[in-house]
């Protein structure tokens, strides 16, 4: 016992010892903090509560079209799209003289055609870069570009705001990292076949609600379809085709543009069956591309797409109405549900 008061005297300093190194751990770490400007966490809020939401994401990104002015090209990769068969024999819209096809001296008949256009098969499916861009009297741009085959400078002039047979490299690049091993739900309700033998497309319907994987992306072949990407996608039965889309306004007619992304009258990125909460009597109207009463003007526009023009007025009660023109067939709306004078609830377009 004659230790005790000893051995609590060395225990006070051990815990004195202590205490001095955890004060100076925790002041040189605030220093370390004050000057690295380290965010502190407090204790009291835990792990799941931090905020680590991105403020710039990918969506956001895209809530507005893009598209690449014509003055803003230089500098930019673009891609000489592939042609079907018959279209090969007129080449590519580009000319090897800045004078285009009104240019007297006689042309290089090995990549060119006598008006200076460049021929196809030299060309087909190469990269361009835009190295330079010049307003036109009387309208429009002319655009030098160099090509990847020859290094060769060649010349463009727009017609309507665009090139044809041209498509934005970095599109590719975009495409790819959005939806390569994704799923997509094909809005048109069909995907496509092409037979590069006889230069033919084919259509397959499918249901607006199947997901189709996404295998790979390729480029587009002209002029039809008019988009210069194609979706690989695969349906559950092992079955393969394509869904043409732009990833961007950039070098489309602007008649083509839509106040909505590029790819959104094409495809959905989820099933819109989560997106739209409608019956299922809905959506198998929808997927015959039929229409029924007491839809709405959104369901309308799934299954039948834009009408030829649409008129609104008053009715007898003054109660504002909405009506749909489809080649020859109006539709009306009050309140925004179809009204019909049909003997059948079902019109087919």
């Amino acid at each position: 016992m004659k230790y005790l008061p000893l051995k609590i005297a060395l225990l006070a300093m051990i815990f004195l010892f202590l205490h001095c190194l955890e004060v100076g751990f925790v002041k040189e770490r605030n220093r370390r903090r004050k000057h690295t400007k380290e965010p502190i966490v407090k204790a009291d809020k835990k792990p799941a509560e931090i905020d680590t939401t991105e403020t710039d994401t990918e969506e956001k990104k895209d809530t507005i079209p893009v598209a690449l002015p014509i003055p803003e090209w230089k500098g930019k990769k673009f891609r000489l799209l592939e042609k079907t068969k018959m279209f090969q024999n007129f080449g590519y819209e580009l000319y090897t003289s800045p004078l285009f096809s009104e240019d007297t001296i006689p042309a290089d008949s090995t990549i060119a055609h006598e008006n200076h256009r460049l021929k196809y098969e030299p060309f087909n499916a190469t990269n361009i870069t835009a190295t330079a861009v010049e307003k036109m009297d009387g309208g429009g741009y002319r655009v030098a570009f160099k090509t990847d085959t020859l290094q060769l400078t060649v010349y463009g002039r727009t017609r309507k705001g665009i090139i044809e047979g041209l498509a934005l490299y970095s599109d590719f690049d975009a495409a790819e990292k959005r939806w390569k091993g994704k799923t997509v739900f094909s809005r048109r309700r069909s995907i496509d076949t092409y037979d590069s033998t006889l230069s033919r497309y084919k259509g397959v319907k499918i249901s607006i609600t199947e997901p189709l994987k996404v295998i790979s992306i390729r480029w587009g072949i002209t002029p039809l379809p008019p988009k210069s990407l194609w979706l690989i996608v695969e349906r559950q039965n092992g079955f393969r085709g394509f869904i043409p889309i732009n990833y961007s306004w950039t070098n489309v007619l602007q008649t083509e543009e839509t106040a909505v992304l590029p790819w959104e009258s094409d495809i959905f990125g989820q099933n819109p069956k989560e997106i739209f909460k409608w019956e299922d009597r809905i959506w198998e109207t929808i997927d015959k591309h039929n229409i029924c009463t007491q839809m709405t003007t959104e369901q309308v526009l799934f299954s039948w797409g834009k009408p030829i023009s649409k008129q609104t007025g008053l009715d007898s009660d003054g109660k504002e109405i909405t009506t749909y023109v489809y080649r020859g067939k109006k539709l009306i709306f009050r309140n925004d549900t179809l009204t019909l004078s049909s003997e059948t609830d079902t019109i087919k377009k």
